[in-house]
């Protein structure tokens, strides 16, 4: 009997007579030795036969060998694309799907898998037996069948251990990714990265953890099917929301990947893990946490378990060539052709591609430009942009770069076979050039800007084209195609686009024009360029940036005014770079208006006003507008600029305290403001917002009660000095406010100028304000959550911080009407246990919203935002 031959292949061991797999099984426990002994002949969906090992007590799969491709492919893209409830061109689930690119064949010898991670001895801390997922999955069940289920807190109690486990999972151990590697006994290994993927690819047959290859999920089932049972067609048990450890470290794919299942990068620290998380399914970015093919580092909100694997003796990888070519698009291009959904899904997965490494795309680019004859409208747009991203790895990061060809070597090798591609199909791209729509034509001169190669024809049809083309868009595209490609032609009428596209374009060519490009940084979007998107403008920032600072410093007084006048705050940023220069590595020391240069003092005076994101202060310059004002004499003196004696001179207080800092020394505080009185000081502690930072050694409380008993008025008079002087009321100048003011409510406008952040810091402070007043503000915050939600299918992730601010105020205004409104937004917010405990926390003490809490309690679980809305209509009004 030809016992490894029966499990070489999951065919071979399908072919195997039922009569014969015994004794496949017990020849493989007796090659192992004792304690192996032979199992069930027939485990999971697949049938898989099972060896037992007796001293750990622990069943295992017999894992038949085969072809795997790993990694995420187009398809497994396309595929959860068209699961997910939205539409679109882009891809939007962040950069999620990119770490595990590109795909590789990789070779699978059998080998022995475990079926559920070990088990929990003595005090180690186990799983809960998968029950937290059955409640979870009885919960959607209900829904999908419109019948009662689980109650928020029975959930809440299953995902928190203290419910009874589910019968159909053992527990099993919990563990960290330091303390794995020395609880596998000798003669196991941690399961690969490779073999697990395998595993759960059922072989090769299924995109999804869990659920059979045959089928397909959609909007209208993906609940139920990535929900459902999820029962993994090799039997193994422990993948949902339990992350599986592999031997693997965490390390990117690439072609120097190894092509058989051995782990990679044991040596790293950061493990890779494969799980199903199936919680949160409704959020679109979450689909990602079912393909077999996801990989992520575990992390601090899940459990790990620990799953041994075998090796079996003299068990051999299959030979040959693999089954088939390395990349699978062919359901991803079919769909550019089929209905809008379709092709915004294909774009969606093809977007994926144009980052990370590129080795397996040529093939799906030769594919899509095989289908651009049948392409038409947005779509063809969109593929022919793509053609431009997928060989630069995202044309938008190239434009402020020379032109590829005199940077040729330099190009990334993993996309050389991408660029190949694209010239080999260049005069097809170059046909759409005559399209009657110019976005087309646009968008195929931006496919053949970045085309190095692109073949003679090709070049030439540009500039024929740019003889005859009518739109001003589409003519500077062209130019960008033809300076970028090296090839002449006859410049159009010089518009204001076409001297920037002839700036932007001959920057790396010779001198270049700076004050063209300052004239192309002000330009708005041109909605016919392809070129960066239209935003041609951005490109002559983002090359005024890499020019020497020398030839561009004297540019920037008029980008930074008209920086300020276009609010273009990243302008603006850019802009104070080129005036100040690079960030320093260290913070300079504080300097005084007179010390800057001439082009600095007129950028910072342009951007004092401007919102941007600069660390002024690491130049030595105040880091707040209203500081800075101030600095330039644009506003009057506040309490931190009253003079004083440093160092021998005259200075004002803030830039005293910041050269003592900045010298490593400490700040006596008392010693530099010694005349000044109790009122003083705290006008003073108040005014520092503007300019420091660090922590003072005064305290609030203790200046507040010296500035009241010794003058109440002119305390008083201080905290409104401090309050008329700064635009954001901060917790502290609250907390002023109210001491200076015993038993007088708070200006109900003050109350609309205080961040919510500092009331929910000092939720006592809500008994400084009017009832009404309260109650206004806070509804007014929850309103425009409320509308957005309403309006909206999807979930509103993120907002449960918001809600939980807000809910710190029903200690003050017990409003049964907000209590119910933040239950709903926390549906809304995909956290409704987070809101409904800060619900608790802040006004359970009430009767009113002990009532609403106590209704709430006895609502059932929902699947999904819009059933969560219809149910609970009257929490809106």
């Amino acid at each position: 009997m030809d016992a490894l031959g029966a499990v070489a292949t999951v065919a071979a061991w399908t072919a195997t007579p039922e009569s014969e797999r015994a004794g496949v099984l017990a020849a493989l426990a007796q090659t192992l030795g004792a304690p192996w002994r032979a199992g069930r002949t027939a485990v999971g969906r697949v049938g898989l036969g099972e060896l037992v090992h007796d001293g750990l007590g622990q069943g295992f799969v017999v894992v038949p060998g085969g072809w795997l491709r790993l990694g995420l492919s187009c398809d497994d893209l396309y595929v959860a694309a068209r699961a997910r409830d939205e539409g679109g061109a882009q891809p939007s689930w962040g950069g999620m799907p990119t770490a595990a690119r590109p795909t590789r064949w990789v070779r699978v010898r059998p080998f022995l898998l475990a079926i559920a991670g070990v088990p929990p001895e003595g005090e180690a801390r186990g799983s809960d037996g998968g029950h937290a997922s059955k409640a979870y999955r009885e919960a959607v069940d209900a829904q999908l069948e419109e019948r009662p289920g689980p109650s928020a807190q029975e959930l809440i109690d299953a995902y928190d251990g203290k419910s009874g486990p589910d019968e159909g999972e053992p527990a099993m151990r919990i563990v960290t990714p330091a303390e794995a590697a020395a609880l596998v006994p000798a003669g196991f290994r941690l399961v690969s990265e490779a073999e697990l993927e395998w595993a759960f690819r059922d072989g090769g047959t299924t995109r999804w953890i869990g659920v059979p290859g045959d089928v397909e999920v959609t909007p209208a089932n993906r609940r139920k099917a990535l929900l459902g049972e999820l029962v993994n067609g090799f039997g193994l048990l422990g993948f949902r929301d339990l992350q599986n450890l592999c031997a693997d470290g965490a390390v990117d794919y690439d072609v120097d990947s190894p092509t058989d299942q051995d782990a990679r990068a044991t040596d790293r620290e950061a493990r890779i893990a494969r799980w199903a998380h199936t919680y949160w399914q409704d959020d679109d970015a979450e689909l990602f946490g079912v393909l077999a093919g996801n990989r992520a580092v575990p992390d601090e909100y899940g459990e790990s378990i620990l799953r041994l694997a075998c090796d079996l003796p003299n068990s051999a990888s299959p030979g040959g060539a693999p089954p088939a070519p390395l990349a699978e698009h062919a359901l991803t291009v079919a769909a550019l052709t089929d209905d809008a959904r379709a092709q915004g899904d294909a774009l969606s997965a093809l977007g994926y591609l144009t980052h990370g490494r590129g080795d397996d795309v040529a093939a799906t680019v030769e594919a899509v430009l095989a289908v651009l004859p049948k392409l038409a409208g947005d779509t063809l747009v969109d593929a022919l942009i793509w053609l431009a991203d997928v060989q630069t790895r995202g044309h938008r990061n190239q434009t402020v770069q020379p032109p590829e060809r005199r940077r040729k070597d330099a190009l990334p090798e993993d996309r050389a076979a991408v660029r190949a591609a694209v010239a080999a199909g260049s005069e097809a791209i170059a046909a759409r050039l005559d399209d009657p729509a110019p976005r087309v034509r646009s968008a195929a001169t931006l496919a053949l800007t970045f085309c190095v190669d692109a073949t003679a024809a090709a070049k030439q049809a540009l500039a024929a084209r740019l003889g005859r083309e009518p739109e001003v868009g589409v003519q500077a595209a062209l130019l960008l195609a033809l300076i970028r490609l090296g090839v002449g032609f006859r410049a159009p009428a010089p518009e204001p686009l076409i001297r920037a596209a002839l700036a932007v374009a001959t920057a790396f060519e010779g001198t270049p024009n700076v004050a063209a490009l300052v004239e192309a940084a002000k330009l708005p979007p041109e909605p016919l360029l392809a070129y960066n998107f239209g935003d041609l403008g951005g490109v002559a920032i983002g090359v005024l940036r890499k020019l020497d600072r020398a030839l561009v410093i004297d540019a920037a007084p008029e980008l930074a005014e008209h920086a300020a006048a276009a609010k273009h705050g990243a302008l603006a940023a850019i802009t104070a770079e080129l005036a100040f220069g690079p960030p320093p590595e260290q913070p300079v020391a504080p300097r005084l208006p007179d010390e800057l240069s001439s082009v600095e003092r007129r950028v910072a005076l342009a951007l004092v006003d401007t919102p941007v994101q600069f660390g002024w202060h690491s130049y030595g310059l105040p880091n707040g507008a209203a500081a800075r004002r101030r600095f330039f004499g644009l506003d009057d003196a506040g309490p931190f600029d009253r003079f004083v004696v440093h160092d021998g001179r005259d200075v004002p207080l803030w830039f005293a305290a910041a050269t003592i800092a900045h010298a490593g020394g400490k700040v006596d505080f008392d010693a530099l403001c010694a005349d000044a009185g109790p009122a003083e000081r705290l006008a003073i502690f108040l005014d520092r917002q503007l300019y420091w930072t660090r922590p003072m050694p005064w305290k609030l409380d203790a200046l507040l009660a010296a500035a009241t008993a010794a003058d109440p008025a002119g305390a008083r008079a201080a905290v409104d000095a401090a309050r008329r002087g700064t635009k954001q009321v901060g917790l502290p100048l609250l907390r002023a406010l109210a001491a200076t003011r015993p038993g007088e409510p708070l200006d109900s406008h003050l109350l609309a100028e205080v961040e919510l952040d500092a009331l929910a810091q000092a939720p006592e402070l809500f008994a400084a304000f009017s009832r009404i007043a309260v109650e206004a503000r806070l509804f007014a915050e929850v309103k425009p959550l409320l509308e957005r939600a309403l309006a909206s299918d999807t979930w509103s992730i993120g907002i449960d911080t918001q809600l939980t601010r807000i809910a710190a105020g029903l200690g003050q205004v017990p409003s049964p009407r907000l209590a119910r409104n933040l239950l709903l937004l926390g549906w809304a917010s995909g956290q409704p246990a987070a809101v409904r405990a800060a619900v608790g926390a802040a006004g359970g003490h009430h009767a009113a919203i002990a009532e609403v809490l106590a209704q709430y309690d006895t609502l059932p679980e929902f699947t999904s935002w819009p059933r969560a809305r219809a149910v609970l209509p009257t929490y809106a009004e």
